[in-house]
């Protein structure tokens, strides 16, 4: 992939051309996130900073379209993007589709507790839309699972390892009934249901406060 990024510099500060935005949802394709995450895991390993990666996935996306029809699914898709174009601002940010009814954040130089204020609010801005998914198991609206991790990039790790890390969260949040996150840092998980959308910065706190998160994942 031909983009020139000046060392140092977050990826993102190249300006997008239109084969590296996504058609249908109008946020940065997958040939962008592959290209965007490699070059912040750099510069944040350089800085010997944190680099926070999720995947987000449209919970029983397959039903939406089988009882909607696909233009109903593809109009969730876009809504979803119109929500992730909102967010993700600064330089060292990426939210882009990865493929399908999935999505993927990259958050550098960020903690695990900033990264879940930001899908925090991701999370209250897509349940606002009231999406209608009657047949969903889950709730009669749309809801999403996310797996996150985070890293500080060294010789022990890699971009691959956060990104297996990032499926077995969301693997887990799956199971454990959708419509919730579970965070990894350093190959441990822990699990947030957003049943009532509550989970926020003062939870996360008290997961620190009560040592389950470490003071390190928290600066």
């Amino acid at each position: 992939m031909n983009i020139n990024v000046t060392e140092g510099k977050p990826a993102k500060e190249v300006a997008l051309s239109p084969t590296l935005i996504d058609g249908l949802t109008k946020v940065p394709n997958r040939r962008y996130f592959d290209h965007f995450l490699e070059s912040e895991w750099k510069r944040c390993s350089r800085l010997n900073s944190p680099i926070a990666f999720a995947i987000m996935k449209i919970d029983h996306f397959k039903l939406l379209n089988d009882h909607y029809g696909h233009q109903v699914g593809d109009e969730c898709l876009m809504k979803i993007g119109a929500v992730l174009n909102k967010f993700g601002k600064r330089p060292g940010d990426l939210l882009a589709r990865y493929g399908g009814e999935e999505f993927s954040f990259v958050f550098g130089n960020t903690t695990i507790v900033q990264s879940m204020v930001v899908i925090n609010r991701i999370i209250y801005a897509i349940a606002a839309h009231k999406i209608p998914h009657e047949k969903s198991p889950t709730k009669p609206i749309v809801t999403v699972s996310i797996g996150l991790a985070m890293m500080y990039p060294d010789r022990l790790n890699n971009v691959k390892a956060l990104i297996e890390e990032a499926g077995k969260s969301l693997y887990s949040a799956k199971a454990n009934g959708r419509n919730g996150v579970v965070f990894n840092y350093d190959f441990k998980q822990i699990s947030a249901k957003y049943t009532e959308l509550s989970f926020n910065y003062y939870e996360i706190s008290r997961l620190y406060q009560s040592k389950i998160i470490p003071e390190r994942l928290c600066r």
